[in-house]
């Protein structure tokens, strides 16, 4: 029994130092384990710290780019305004040494009443559209160029023998030029209600909104060309001193009035101006009115008896009276003469009669 009982305490010690053993071992594995965790979650925090600091450094060099492009756009400004300035330095150190007449009408304008300066600012803009034209037409082709320059020396040519067939062949007067003035203005004023009806809006208000260049031509061709036809009425009311014709004198004015202040002023200050299709009828019925008096003065009288005028001796009757010269008389009427063949029918039909 001792033996056996030496023998079990000998494998009991031994257990209990295999098992010391072992839980030395399982102590050493279980601190290995959290020096292992300990050292795995020093490497995330560090992981973490190097991301936050490239993200910072990444926010950094986004700041830095806009930054950087801020700063470009600074100076892009800044060199815009430094090529301005240089170029209004160059235009006041030229307008100093060598004025030109522009330069010296830009200074006299600002003293000008607002319709005035506004007329002036209108046509120096097409002067210079003008400008802009021909320094395109000095880069095109020679072709081009003799082709626009054939073009205008014949319509110059065309003006100038129209002026020499008006003037010399056709023997204007004041009176035939009244008549003409009196049938181009019917024939505008008639077009303008015409297409007042068919847009069912102003025209010349969309002429002015769509093509304003060409629309500030037209008025000032129109103002000039309505001058020189009062001019023309007020010679005419000189010579002949009737009521009539100072009647018309007064009527001409008063529509120029009227067309200045609701249509002319406005368009040229850029204000809108509203729809005048009643004034418009009005101006045409007047126009139409004077052209149909001064033609009246100048067709043939028909005869009432059987010998009526026939189409030929009825054009060219007409024809002479406006080729031929006009004798000076109080009236225009007056101042038409009658064919041989025409007084004779007359006065043999007031005879039958």
């Amino acid at each position: 029994m001792n033996g056996a009982e030496k023998k079990l305490l000998d494998d009991r010690t031994i257990i209990k130092e295999e098992r010391r053993q072992v839980e030395t071992e399982i102590e050493h594995m279980n601190g290995a384990k959290m020096w292992e965790s300990g050292e795995k979650k020093k490497a995330l925090d560090l992981l973490a710290h190097y991301k936050e600091q490239i993200r910072l450094r990444q926010e950094e060099m986004a700041h830095s780019v806009l930054h950087v492009q801020e700063l470009s756009q600074e100076i892009a400004v800044l060199q815009s305004k430094l090529k301005l300035l240089n170029e209004r330095k160059f235009l006041a150190q030229r307008k100093i040494l060598e004025p030109s007449l522009e330069d010296l009408l830009d200074t006299k304008s600002r003293s000008w009443d607002p319709l005035s300066r506004s007329v002036y600012n209108k046509t120096k803009e097409l002067v210079h559209d003008y400008e802009s034209v021909a320094s395109s037409s000095d880069r095109s082709s020679r072709f081009v160029v003799a082709l626009v320059f054939l073009l205008m020396y014949t319509l110059l040519v065309g003006c100038m023998y129209l002026a020499y067939f008006m003037f010399v062949r056709a023997r204007l007067s004041v009176s035939k030029l009244i008549l003409l003035g009196d049938i181009c203005f019917a024939s505008f004023w008639i077009l303008v209600t015409v297409l007042n009806l068919i847009l069912s809006r102003d025209p010349l208000y969309v002429f002015s909104t769509r093509i304003s260049h060409p629309f500030i031509f037209f008025q000032l061709t129109w103002l000039c060309s309505f001058v020189g036809y009062t001019i023309l009425r007020v010679i005419h009311l000189a010579v002949s001193m009737s009521l009539s014709v100072l009647a018309e004198v007064v009527c001409v004015i008063v529509v120029g009035h009227h067309y200045y202040i609701h249509i002319w002023r406005p368009a040229m200050m850029d204000e809108e101006f509203g729809e005048y299709f009643v004034f418009y009828l009005c101006y045409c019925c007047l126009f139409i009115g004077f052209s149909v008096n001064k033609l009246q003065a100048l067709l043939p009288l028909q005869s009432m008896g059987r010998s009526k005028l026939s189409l030929g001796d009825y054009l060219r009757i007409v024809l002479k009276r406006l080729t031929e010269p006009e004798a000076p008389r109080d009236e225009f009427a007056a101042s038409l003469k009658v064919e041989d063949a025409d007084t004779f029918d007359l006065f043999a039909n007031i005879r039958k009669e």
